[in-house]
Parts: structure tokens; C-alpha cells; sequence
């Protein structure tokens, strides 16, 4: 009876731009030469799994980083058992994104629990949303439920994720808050002001802006906007 490990040479690891998942494989032998009872595989010494069904192989999941020696042991119907040569698997965690590369997940305030996040899988965490008040002055709208933003933000510094808040969201192109806000440099300013105290105050990394005007050019709320607006918006 002759067994052989299918292989693919090298494997790198899933870990990717400050990511620290591992690397999931399918390992598969082939058996020729008679009938066998079972497949087992094994990495070095320890047995990582079996399969008594063609064809054969098996999944091995998070695999950690290094270099591992991989077999197969063939039990024919009659107990003799055949060994495969050994393939060496190596998993890196090195890197191949840019440093510059970004993972970025969205929270909504009112779904989900700062527990359920993957957070070795995130650079960034952006908690959403709060909106300038309709007044026009730079002044917010209260964060929805803070004590979860808290939580995220302690988990996530934790793991080396940065947290931040995004301002604005999809408001059927209802947006006065912005709207006139962006018409003032005295209103800019305070907005600014009050989102830097808020970064502070919940120790956040940063602000996304996501004010979502002008979208269609046919729309008579975009189409009066005067010039002053538009240069407010762009500052």
C-alpha cells in the first residue's frame, strides 16, 4: 500500500496589517494499493486528526506560527499501517500590507455589544453616530449609550485598535445641523472645539466625518446652497 501527503509548499499565516488571525489549511492524502480502516494525520508526534472516508483529509484550523512537520499513517482492514513521507509546513506571521494599510469596522450606538467585536481582526473601530444639533452652532447631539462606547474603547486600546467617532450618517439629505454650521467660520470653529472635548473626554483616536451632501445634483435642497456654504463645507 503506498500513502502520499497532497500539499501545497509553503503556507503563510492569515495575519495581516496588525491582524492576529492564523492560518486555516486542508490537508489531503492519497492512498493507493488496497483498502485501508482510517487515515491519521500528524504533526510531529501529535496526532491532529483522522478520517475513515474517501477521500481523505483534514481541516486544520488556526495553526500557529512556525515551522511544522506534517505526516500521514495509513491503517489497512487487516491492522498494518503504512507512514507517508514528511512535508514541512511553514506559517509566518510576518506582515505584507503597507504600514499605511487600515482595517476599519463600523459600531452602531444601537446594536451589537462592545463584547461581540473581533478586535484582532480591526485597526480602526468607528462608533456611530452623533450629528451637529439642528441650531446650527457647532454644538452635538448626545452620544448614544456612553457606556458602551466606554467599553469598546477600553477593549480596543487594549488590543492596540483605535477608536473613533463618526459624525453624521445617511439623513435623507436632511442635514441643517451641517447645513449651517458650514455657512459660519464662528459655528466651524465651535464645531471643531466641541469634537475635540469629546475625543478627550472618552479618550478617543479621532473623528470621521461622514456628512453625506450633496448627493444628487437634481435635489432643490442641494441646489440652493450658495457659494459661502459650499466653501464652508470644503473647510
Amino acid at each position: 500500500m503506498t500513502v502520499r501527503l497532497l500539499h501545497r509548499a509553503n503556507y503563510r499565516s492569515a495575519k495581516r496589517c496588525n491582524t492576529s488571525s492564523r492560518e486555516n489549511i486542508r490537508i489531503e492524502a492519497s492512498v493507493s494499493g488496497g483498502p485501508v480502516s482510517k487515515i491519521e494525520f500528524f504533526n510531529g508526534d501529535d496526532k491532529l486528526g483522522e478520517d475513515t472516508e474517501a477521500p481523505y483529509g483534514f481541516d486544520w484550523n488556526d495553526i500557529p506560527s512556525g515551522s511544522h512537520t506534517l505526516r500521514i499513517v495509513a491503517t489497512a482492514d487487516d491492522g498494518t499501517t503504512t507512514t507517508s513521507e514528511t512535508v514541512t509546513v511553514t506559517v509566518s506571521s510576518e506582515s505584507n500590507c503597507p504600514d499605511e494599510f487600515r482595517i476599519v469596522g463600523y459600531m452602531p450606538s444601537w446594536s451589537g455589544t462592545a463584547a461581540e467585536i473581533q478586535y484582532d481582526k480591526l485597526t480602526h473601530i468607528i462608533y456611530a453616530f452623533i450629528n451637529p444639533q439642528a441650531s446650527g452652532d457647532g454644538s452635538l447631539t448626545a452620544i448614544e449609550n456612553p457606556s458602551k462606547l466606554q467599553q469598546i474603547v477600553s477593549n480596543a486600546h487594549a488590543s492596540g485598535v483605535k477608536v473613533m467617532i463618526a459624525v453624521g450618517g445617511w439623513t435623507d439629505l436632511n442635514n441643517p445641523g451641517f447645513e449651517t454650521l458650514a455657512a459660519s467660520a464662528t459655528s466651524r470653529q465651535n464645531f471643531a472645539d466641541n469634537l475635540l472635548s469629546l475625543v478627550n473626554q472618552y479618550n478617543l483616536d479621532g473623528v470621521d466625518i461622514d456628512w453625506e451632501y450633496p448627493r444628487e445634483v437634481t435635489n432643490p435642497r442641494i441646489m440652493r446652497h450658495d457659494a459661502e456654504t459650499r466653501r464652508g463645507y470644503a473647510q
